[in-house]
């Protein structure tokens, strides 16, 4: 039997609607992210216990990066998620959403972050990126 919540979360639907209403609009995602996130991502890195094996932008504006597992054999999902936030941590502005899809198992984030403005409006630009990570043929962490 499942229970019921404590609360609902309503009082986020302003900032969730605020950052519908902004990847709506038409250039809200940054230009060259190669220049604006890259660098961010490869200081990182090796801290998280990752290598970038590849970085391009697709034509919808994300940012996709391909990473490698450079930690022990057999990670945890664990030790996987807290790496990959690690990278999302060097790169979020005042805003950031991280989706794992069911279908990656653990192995990729999506995310999306942009800067936040004063009295509650956000600056119009942001960035979408997708994180995917490929572990040593031996591992299977779920």
């Amino acid at each position: 039997m499942q229970g019921v919540g404590v609360a609902d979360a309503r009082g986020w639907r302003l900032i969730i609607e605020t950052i519908a209403a902004m990847a709506d609009e038409h250039g809200w995602v940054a230009e060259e992210p190669e220049l604006h996130l890259l660098p961010h991502l490869e200081a990182a890195a090796g801290a998280a216990g990752l290598a970038i094996r590849s970085a391009r932008t697709v034509p919808d504006g994300t940012f996709e990066v391909d990473l490698e597992w450079l930690g022990e054999d057999q990670p945890s999902r664990q030790m996987i998620r807290s790496s990959l936030f690690g990278l999302v941590a060097a790169i979020s502005e005042t805003v950031t959403l991280i989706h794992e899809p069911p279908a990656a198992r653990g192995h990729a984030v999506e995310v999306l972050t942009g800067s936040g403005g004063g009295g509650g409006t956000f600056a119009s630009h942001g960035h979408t990126l997708r994180l995917t990570l490929v572990l040593p043929a031996a591992s299977s962490a779920e």
